[in-house]
């Protein structure tokens, strides 16, 4: 790899940042980083100005003195603040989560991009959310170079003012209470790796060069990724979700096939008809459905004859309810994405028609 960048997500310890570093140099394969980013609040900000950067030379300076490291490009313009209309010094509102998302996912999204570089994230400091964020990015755009951690530190030096890594040299530090002293240079600290689903493959490529919301990400995948195909048999009436078939009657599969062919086509839900209100358009809609869905004559005397005047809603109302039960008894809690919902009086599929496919 051309470039190897660290990016970590920090609160009021930018001790993690040097512990993660120590922790990376000294594993098997070491990974040093040409250059790191950092994500955190305006008071954050101002720790780590003061702990990395002070005049007579910072922690971040001493680590890389200490350790013969090569120039690691990491200043304070490399130090992102939080941003939500103004500078945060805290994530303290729904808005405030929201701003951190869509800036942690445009960090990786960029860090992402060239694909000769290593992107290592470590989501051992700052708020809870900022960790997961980090983390559901990475699965977002990570590819197989990139990793995840999170810096595992023994309990007395974990989180003490004065310990930003082991040194390797003896250097000695007083415990909280002042009771003992700890010699840095034996501290034990070592990295958590956490593995994650990539799916930047189930992207599309305006995702990959364009600035998008964390929440549009989600929404995308969650539609495109993890909702299972539906494939639609007019050989033999069923519906085909995964390795589980559901039979259906005649009747209901040509509903079924009316509702996708629907969607496909990009037409509005269908709304059920009031009282004594049958819908002969819907009506028509079905009839010329009954041809392309059943490849076989089937006797569907009785259903035309209930569609005679239109579809009223009793007749919408049944075919509900019987591919309901048909797609419980075959797929339990998970029919849940195929039966069709109300909402007010739409009824509604809720596929995209990229889901669905026939045979």
């Amino acid at each position: 790899m051309q470039k190897n960048t660290l990016y970590a997500v920090l609160g009021l310890s930018p001790q993690i940042l040097t512990e993660t570093l120590y922790a990376l140099i000294h594993l098997d394969e070491p990974f040093i980083p040409d250059e790191i980013h950092v994500l955190t609040t305006s008071k954050g900000y101002d720790i780590c100005k003061l702990a990395f950067f002070k005049e007579n030379g910072g922690w971040f300076h001493r680590f890389c003195k200490d350790y013969q490291l090569p120039t690691i490009k990491f200043d304070l313009d490399h130090i992102h603040i939080i941003e939500n209309e103004t500078v945060l010094d805290d994530i303290r509102s729904h808005s405030d989560n929201s701003a951190v998302a869509n800036q942690i996912t445009q960090h990786i999204r960029e860090f992402t991009q060239n694909p000769n570089s290593c992107l290592h994230v470590s989501i051992a400091g700052g708020r809870k959310t900022m960790g997961f964020y980090a983390g559901y990015a990475l699965s977002m755009f990570g590819r197989s170079q990139d990793r995840l951690s999170h810096v595992l530190v023994e309990s007395r030096y974990e989180g003490h003012p004065n310990f930003f890594y082991p040194t390797p040299y003896t250097d000695i530090i007083r415990s909280r209470d002042g009771q003992e002293i700890y010699d840095v240079s034996q501290a034990k600290i070592e990295l958590a790796f956490l593995p994650f689903i990539t799916m930047r493959s189930a992207l599309p490529t305006r995702f990959l060069d364009e600035e998008t919301s964390f929440e549009e990400m989600v929404n995308y995948l969650q539609k495109r990724v993890f909702s299972p195909r539906l494939i639609i048999s007019t050989k033999d009436c069923s519906l085909q979700i995964g390795e589980d078939i559901v039979k259906l009657t005649p009747a209901n599969f040509v509903f079924y096939y009316w509702l996708t062919k629907r969607i496909k086509e990009g037409k509005a839900n269908i709304e059920l008809p009031f009282e004594n209100e049958p819908n002969a358009e819907y009506a028509d809609e079905y009839r010329l459905c009954i041809h392309e869905a059943l490849r076989e004559i089937v006797d569907m005397d009785r259903t035309l004859l209930a569609l005679e005047n239109g579809m009223d809603k009793d007749f919408i109302r049944d075919r509900k309810t019987q591919i309901k039960r048909a797609l419980t008894a075959v797929l339990g809690v998970n029919h849940e994405h195929f039966i069709v919902h109300r909402h007010k009086r739409q009824q509604i599929l809720k596929l995209n028609a990229e889901q669905i496919s026939y045979v």
